[in-house]
């Protein structure tokens, strides 16, 4: 991703901080990121992202008032807990502009939410998000599982890219929430801050 498809998501009483492109990592101090600045911090970490937090800020869970995990998990390509090793494989050796088109497809049930995601889709070339790709599958190959840095898990029953049961298997059951929502589940909320006080989606 990138920010454009979330730049119709309003945020009303935070500062929003997006991180995004994750072929290169680097810790992470968020003593020197911004904490001087705020009197809290909350995460929100999604898809690949629920790994790289996890992996970049272990230990560092002190620093945020919030810490919610959204339809991603802690060992993203695994057989059991995350997305399937041959799929993944099979996703970079036939990555394409086509089959970009189709992972953005998959990651809606409603057919309105994903010609609404393709009005702000992100403004990455594909060559980018393969070299991208890659990079995850080297980073994850080297370092393993992430910490469980997360305080809330929300898990997607309607997810077609990391699957409810995987989700659930990587979490454990009555350790996280499962909602009525697809993939990419930004537009059942009215806003970030309705994400971050765990509130209700929009009927």
């Amino acid at each position: 991703m990138d920010p454009m498809p979330f730049s119709y998501f309003p945020v009303h009483s935070h500062d929003l901080l997006i991180l995004y492109d994750y072929t290169h990592l680097q810790q992470v101090d968020m003593k020197s990121l911004l904490y001087d600045v705020y009197e809290q911090i909350h995460l929100v970490a999604w898809s690949m992202g629920v790994w790289v937090a996890g992996h970049l800020l272990a230990g560092q869970e002190e620093n945020f008032a919030t810490t919610i995990a959204i339809n991603g998990t802690l060992t993203p390509i695994d057989d059991r807990s995350g997305i399937a090793c041959a799929t993944f494989d099979e996703m970079i050796r036939t990555f394409s502009k086509q089959t970009l088109g189709k992972f953005y497809e998959s990651m809606f049930v409603e057919t309105k939410e994903a010609e609404r995601f393709n009005h702000s889709k992100p403004m990455r070339s594909t060559d980018d998000i393969l070299h991208e790709l890659v990079a995850l599958k080297n980073h994850y190959t080297l370092h393993g599982p992430a910490d469980n840095i997360y305080e809330t898990k929300f898990v997607g029953s309607r997810d077609r890219i990391f699957s409810a049961r995987n989700q659930v298997v990587c979490w454990g059951k009555g350790h996280c929430t499962v909602l009525k929502v697809p993939h990419f589940p930004f537009y059942g909320w009215p806003s970030w801050d309705t994400v971050i006080k765990r509130g209700p989606l929009v009927s």
